[in-house]
């Protein structure tokens, strides 16, 4: 197993996801099946009437296909996803921790953003839609909406849990402190660059980081394995970030280092 870092961005995969695209047919475009990104197997299709066009372009973008197998897969600790507001990064990371989920129900993970506010009024509602189109509950616009068949939201908690996958624990990220002593699967950092970057001095043979020290703690509760429901090598514990491009912020500096 590789401790390694997968960097996702559009300079490297831009032109292979126009060349996915082409290829699709109409009807493909209209329903994409899920299998191939290890989506419950009860949802075998996505259905969006309003623009099936678009509904396609978030399957089959190289990135979403690259992040999903480096997600459920054992080469990478780190992931970090860039990209431009409305690329689909959200939705594509929602379903990428819905599979792993799936695949090893009673996984932990734990998802956050640097502002409640922004948890809610976003990551959440992302989180409640890619559960509709699973579902085919358009209805669901937040996770708030999910019903008791498929699983339980504990506001008080900050946790939803699904009958047949893994138990997502929303947190911001603001202050640090009071996020406990669970240890998780897997973990989401949302919009990284929100999070203000912190230089610290370097110990003996280490380089100056401005990775803030929130981050360092969501790696450190990144100890759990739970074992897949069909047998086989679990993903390794890892963590997600997403995150705009631009300003070569601490994210862009963790994935390619200082320039």
């Amino acid at each position: 197993m590789k401790a390694a870092t997968l960097a996702i961005d559009k300079e490297t995969l831009g032109r292979r996801a126009e060349a996915r695209l082409r290829s699709y047919t109409s009807s493909e475009r209209a329903k994409i099946n899920f299998d191939s990104l290890g989506m419950m197997r009860r949802a075998q299709r996505l259905h969006c009437a309003a623009d099936p066009w678009e509904a396609a372009k978030k399957i089959a973008l190289a990135k979403q296909r690259t992040f999903t197998e480096g997600i459920l897969g054992r080469d990478y600790s780190t992931i970090i996803w860039f990209g431009s507001a409305r690329a689909g990064k959200s939705f594509g990371t929602c379903l990428g921790f819905l599979s792993w989920g799936y695949r090893c129900p009673g996984a932990k993970f734990i998802v956050g953003r640097y502002e409640a506010k922004n948890l809610f009024s976003s990551t959440m509602v992302s989180m409640g839609e890619a559960l509709g189109h699973i579902f085919r509950r358009p209805d669901w616009g937040h996770i708030e909406h999910i019903t008791p068949d498929v699983g339980r939201w504990r506001p008080s908690l900050g946790v939803l849990e699904l009958h047949d996958g893994g138990e997502y624990h929303f947190r911001h990220f603001k202050d640090a402190s009071g996020h406990g002593s669970t240890e998780y699967d897997g973990g989401w950092i949302e919009e990284g660059q929100e999070i203000p970057g912190e230089e610290r001095e370097a110990g003996a043979g280490e380089e100056r980081s401005r990775t803030p020290e929130v981050v360092t703690m969501v790696q450190s509760r990144l100890n759990r394995i739970t074992q897949p429901r069909n047998g086989g090598e679990p993903p390794i514990p890892k963590l997600v970030i997403t995150a705009m491009g631009w300003g070569r912020n601490w994210a862009w500096e963790m994935a390619y280092g200082r320039e």
